[in-house]
């Protein structure tokens, strides 16, 4: 697991900084604005959520036009028993009308067991999942306790497969698999008051439209607690399916599950 977590380290480092520095951009006035009520139209505002996305998984892959079609279905459950190393993060800065998201996410999972008992005979694999999401847009609908996001950007994906087959320790047969693609996506985002402390997101968006995967889209819910001035507990549901299609090769999966996080807003 560590050589496979130092391989993905620097893209996740990457994307954070290229967030970042789309977040972190303007003056240091702006900012400071940004940080008190009632903010100046020139002024930024921003949020960063560290989340736990308790996700299933369920789909079909096939790795190669002679191979066949392998079907998986996982729950959480199953996944965290699996877990090497996770890493989930969204963030967003709105100045004015325009507004800039990024989420970035890392799973890392293995697995292996007893095939044989004579002659010993085991397997071992391990899947490594990174994407991320870079989107701007415009508020096309802002109204007290009520607004609108209309956004485009890219999700970029990274998938690697390993399977191994020893015998009496000694690996007979490796394979590996590696898919790499970037959607385009449209998106839409919608938030509303509920009360004073509470209130609610809808985020779903559409992409991949053959560029990338043949279709992707996602769908998430969620309700947020305001605990203090600048910190907000969120929960809810998520929902994210893509089929992706490239050289007799096919990824065609979905993951759902609930989501936790944990909203900073400065």
């Amino acid at each position: 697991m560590p050589s496979r977590l130092h391989r993905f380290l620097p893209r996740v480092a990457g994307a954070l900084l290229l967030g970042l520095a789309a977040l972190i951009g303007p003056p240091r006035e702006a900012v400071a604005q940004a940080a008190a009520p009632g903010t100046t139209p020139d002024g930024w505002r921003f949020q960063i959520t560290p989340y736990l996305w308790m996700s299933g998984v369920a789909g079909d892959l096939t790795i190669s036009p002679r191979a066949p079609t392998l079907q998986f279905s996982e729950s959480f459950g199953d996944v965290l028993s699996d877990l090497d190393a996770g890493i989930f993060i969204t963030g967003l800065a709105i100045r004015d009308r325009f507004v800039i998201s990024a989420d970035v996410s890392y799973v890392a999972t293995s697995r292996k067991g007893e095939l044989l008992a004579a002659p010993p005979v085991s397997a071992k694999g391990s899947l490594d999942q990174f994407s991320t999401t870079l989107l701007a847009g415009y508020r096309a609908v802002e109204q007290p306790g009520f607004s609108l996001d209309l956004l485009g950007g890219l999700r970029a994906w990274s998938i690697e497969a390993e399977a191994e087959a020893r015998v009496a320790g000694t690996p007979f047969a490796r394979q590996t698999a590696t898919l790499d693609w970037v959607d385009p996506i449209l998106a839409v985002r919608l938030r509303g008051d509920i009360s004073p402390r509470l209130s609610a997101h809808v985020i779903g968006d559409i992409g991949g439209f053959g560029a990338g995967a043949r279709f992707t889209w996602q769908l998430a819910g969620l309700v947020n607690y305001q605990l203090s001035e600048n910190l907000y507990a969120s929960g809810g549901y998520r929902h994210l399916a893509t089929d992706y299609r490239e050289g007799g090769r096919r990824l065609d999966f979905s993951l759902s599950g609930p989501i936790l996080g944990l909203t900073y807003r400065f």
